[in-house]
């Protein structure tokens, strides 16, 4: 049987990225999987699953006895302030490429870039790849800008099918009163709306719905820190605060018992659209707002947003409108995912037809 090393941002306690990496484990069922990760994988070893330390020493010894390289999936080619998260998801595209090895790259984000170097490295590394599909259109003109072919696909979180969240974990939400609204909180640099102006925007959709809010973290310690203070803002009573660690079927299977969701993070946004909820994004970065308007939810409340109070009104209004046209292009961002899931199984097949 043939092996392939899987590598992404896997083992850190990114609900999103772990419910990734059950996708792509799914599309790699006929080979054996090294999956180099961090420190808290969500999977277990298995005859066909081997976990990796993640290291650039265990990554190469990884690759070089591997069949052929997965980078993927998620946004992993980009930048924010620094650029050397980017040039370690690199590393893989590089080994392969000048090992001989036959590698490509799933449900990606590429760019925004901020650094010549960067866009350079990424053409380098991506020139080779037997294919390369990216989640949102943004991505495909920034690809195309650096001279990358790339099909389009979507998020491969859009391929799942999340089911109602474990015994204790429903039941504590089903008690609280209806209607639900949930919220994803991201603690991340500048461009994050504060728990302060996040708690005024959720108390006002308490209000107005004489609802309960539910906050639970995706991403273990900073997303909790977030929850904590915005908590503390908010009317005694009406809040469930669910804490860290928090498994991804878990998380995701929250959004089915909801009404209505204030997502920030990607990844909530696309738990809101599979759980058929009408959702007000609050980005924090350009991957939030590109997806999240490819769904339907183009009305956002964005960091300190004068009109925070009328979007408010807008999106309770229109809800009901908003929840139909997410159904619809869920569905269309399901077919697009589906791609990926075809490239990887003819990738697979080139690689047992190997010899």
């Amino acid at each position: 049987m043939k092996k392939l090393t899987l590598w992404g941002y896997y083992g850190f306690g990114n609900v999103g990225d772990e419910a990734l990496l059950d996708v792509c484990l799914s599309l790699m069922k006929d080979v054996k999987v090294d999956l180099v990760c961090g420190p808290m994988p969500s999977v277990k070893v298995s005859e066909k699953l081997s976990i990796v330390p993640r290291s650039p020493e265990n990554l190469y010894k990884s690759i070089k006895s591997s069949d052929g390289f997965v980078l993927g999936a998620g946004g992993l080619i980009h930048e924010r302030a620094k650029p050397l998260g980017t040039y370690y998801h690199l590393l893989g595209p590089f080994i392969s490429k000048y090992s001989r090895k036959p590698y490509c790259a799933i449900g990606q984000q590429i760019g925004p870039f901020q650094r010549d170097l960067t866009k350079m490295l990424a053409k380098k590394a991506l020139e080779k790849a037997r294919f390369i599909t990216v989640r949102d259109n943004a991505s495909q003109v920034e690809a195309s800008f650096l001279g990358l072919e790339t099909t389009l696909s979507a998020d491969l979180a859009f391929l799942l099918n999340p089911e109602d969240p474990s015994g204790e974990i429903k039941k504590t939400i089903e008690s609280m009163p209806k209607p639900r609204i949930i919220f994803a909180p991201a603690s991340y640099m500048k461009e994050t709306p504060s728990p302060e102006f996040c708690a005024k925007v959720l108390g006002k959709i308490i209000s107005l719905t004489g609802g309960s809010l539910i906050i639970i973290p995706f991403f273990q310690g900073k997303d909790d820190e977030f929850g904590e203070k915005t908590e503390a803002l908010l009317p005694p009573g009406r809040v469930l605060r669910l804490k860290s660690p928090v498994d991804w079927r878990d998380a995701f299977g929250a959004f089915n018992l909801c009404d209505f969701s204030v997502p920030m993070r990607l990844h909530s946004v696309i738990a809101s659209s599979l759980a058929c909820i009408p959702a007000l994004p609050m980005p924090y970065f350009q991957k939030v707002r590109s997806i999240s308007s490819e769904i339907g939810y183009k009305t956002m409340v964005e960091k300190n947003d004068p009109d925070w109070e009328q979007k408010c009104l807008s999106f309770l209004s229109t809800s009901q409108n908003i929840c139909q046209q997410t159904v619809l292009l869920s569905k269309e961002m399901r077919k697009r995912a589906e791609i990926t899931a075809k490239l990887m199984e003819d990738f697979i097949g080139g690689l047992e037809r190997t010899a």
